[in-house]
């Protein structure tokens, strides 16, 4: 149980120390900016994927649609040709006589509307019946040699041809695929075919961004068309295509499609992703970069310099404190490899400890010095009063690497406690006091911002009068105590007048007002407990020096808002 507790306290330590808590702010504003870049790189390059998609596929989606309407145009026209053409039997009879007249028939019917297909290589009329064939190639025609090999094909395969019915459906004729459509019997078989190829020619006036190619393809995925470059053979064409997908080595290929609705056909398109999107994946591959160099470099070097120049003088700075707390006012802290802000800082810690041990008070003094003894005392208890204040926010500071604040704040602080150490006498000049309380101020502003507003307002005829030190400044540190509010306008008004041979100090704000307990406290001579002591110390220490001819009020303003004032008699300052 016992190292389980020495465990927690060392785990307790680590957490509040300032290194730990340096490289915690570190880590946890670099990897949430590294991870939110590399999510917007994602999303940015989906994003522009489905954008592809989208516009891929309303151009594959129009292109199709056209193609159906035209295939379906030839389809229906060799349907009707089929069941309602009246010389079928003329152009299948034995008798050339006959035939050859229903044939010339038909030729002038296809030359009359082969006009109107477009994108069709070749229609015609076949009959197995007296071997008769009649045939019209279009601009689209392959060569001579090809075309002869669709007619030989169609001959030998007329059963399997009747039974398209009207369908377009991809044949292999000597291991080419062609779209052939046919309608008919045994005796008469109306057909038209086209190739892949001339379905792609309206591919060709697309304006395909660069790395897009476009082929056609089967129902499962097999090629029917020329590819743009060889690699692209080797892909799987057969996805689902109720949206995009990826294909080839690594992804790098990504692929869209449609399907035709009259033949048995897919119209994709494919996409370099490396080079549509080659940008995007070099900004990836530059934050990998900047990610190894921060790692590897910059953050060892960070924390050298750290360590150098912020966490090992605080280090010392913090074991001095130890010893000060321990009683130790010989100590002085090593300023080496020390940044400039924390250097002076030390500085000024190195002679405010000469300072302060210079006033230690003897404890044993003569009786009759009783009196003096209880105003050092006093004095004393609120000479400390904004010393850990001032070391946590420096603390802070040291943290978030705000060096010019720091300078301003050890400026600030090293004048507010050269100033405190110098008035050991326990009395001084009003302007100094003043001054002195514009550097709390500027403090104050530092630590709690600057959404307060100060108002002075001094007869100047007692600018050069004699008060008890940090009277005014317990005045206005009261004041932020009870009415700041991080939220609202803060206003603390001073007011410094002569009136009937006295001197009139007196300190509103708008805040909350006292609390009543603190009132009837106050009212009663009632000692506070805890840390509440600074009005009952300068009461204190106003009735040991003016005694009873000094007066000490607190109260409330209506509608809201605190007024202090004192009051001291102007012949002895």
């Amino acid at each position: 149980q016992l190292i389980h507790i020495q465990i927690q306290n060392v785990i307790i330590v680590l957490i509040n120390s300032l290194k730990v808590k340096v490289l915690s702010i570190v880590f946890f504003t670099c990897v949430p900016v590294l991870f939110l870049l590399f999510w917007m790189n994602y999303y940015s390059i989906n994003l522009i994927e489905q954008r592809i998609y989208e516009n891929d596929y309303d151009i594959l989606n129009l292109n199709v649609y056209q193609l159906d309407e035209e295939l379906n145009k030839v389809s229906n026209y060799l349907v009707r040709e089929a069941l309602y053409r009246s010389d079928t039997e003329e152009y299948a009879a034995t008798n050339v006589e006959i035939s050859e007249p229903a044939a010339q028939r038909y030729k002038q019917a296809i030359l009359e509307n082969e006009p109107s297909f477009n994108y069709i290589e070749g229609i015609g009329c076949y009959s197995a019946k007296n071997g008769k064939q009649v045939y019209y190639f279009s601009e689209y025609s392959s060569s001579f040699l090809r075309r002869m090999d669709v007619l030989a094909y169609i001959r030998g395969h007329v059963e399997e041809l009747v039974g398209m019915r009207g369908r377009w459906a991809t044949c292999l004729v000597e291991g080419y695929p062609v779209l052939i459509c046919a309608a008919g019997n045994e005796n008469v078989l109306f057909y038209a075919w086209t190739t892949f190829d001339t379905l792609s020619i309206p591919v060709s006036v697309w304006k395909l961004e660069e790395g897009v190619s476009c082929v056609m393809t089967s129902l499962d995925g097999i090629l029917q068309s020329q590819v743009e470059y060889p690699q692209m053979e080797e892909l799987d064409y057969s996805g689902e295509l109720d949206g995009y997908y990826y294909s080839g080595k690594r992804d790098e290929y990504m692929i869209t499609g449609v399907q035709s609705s009259v033949g048995d056909f897919r119209m994709m398109a494919v996409v370099d992703r490396r080079r549509l999107l080659g940008s995007f994946y070099n900004i990836r591959l530059t934050i990998l970069i900047a990610l190894a160099i921060f790692v590897f470099f910059m953050i060892p070097w960070l924390l050298r310099s750290l360590h150098r120049s912020v966490f090992e003088p605080i280090s010392r700075m913090e074991e001095g404190m130890i010893q000060i707390e321990k009683g130790n006012f010989e100590i002085q802290i090593a300023n080496d490899h020390s940044s400039r802000e924390l250097a002076h800082l030390i500085d000024s810690f190195n002679e405010m400890v000469r300072q302060v041990g210079s006033l230690k008070i003897q404890v044993y003094e003569d009786a009759l010095d009783r009196q003096q003894l209880e105003m050092d005392y006093l004095q004393l208890q609120l000479e400390p009063h904004f010393y850990l204040n001032a070391l946590n926010l420096m603390n802070l500071m040291a943290q978030a690497g705000d060096t010019k604040l720091i300078l301003r704040l050890t400026e600030n602080l090293s004048a507010y406690l050269r100033y405190i150490v110098s008035t050991g006498n326990g009395q001084v000049i009003l302007r100094e006091e003043l001054e002195h309380v514009g550097h709390y101020l500027n403090i104050m502003e530092i630590r709690l911002g600057d959404n307060f507003l100060y108002l002075p307002e001094v007869d100047e005829t007692l600018m050069d009068m004699m008060i008890p030190s940090l009277m005014i400044q317990t005045l206005i540190e009261n004041s932020m105590k009870y009415a700041f509010d991080i939220m609202g306008e803060n206003r603390i008004g001073l007011r410094i007048q002569k009136e009937e041979g006295m001197a009139v100090f007196t300190v509103r704000d708008n805040g909350k007002g006292y609390p009543t307990e603190i009132l009837e406290n106050f009212q009663e001579g009632k000692e506070p407990e805890g840390k509440h002591i600074g009005l009952w110390n300068l009461k204190r220490r106003l009735v040991i020096q003016y005694g009873g001819r000094a007066d000490f009020r607190i109260g409330n303003l209506s509608p809201c808002g605190a007024c202090t004032r004192i009051i001291i008699p102007l012949c002895d300052s």
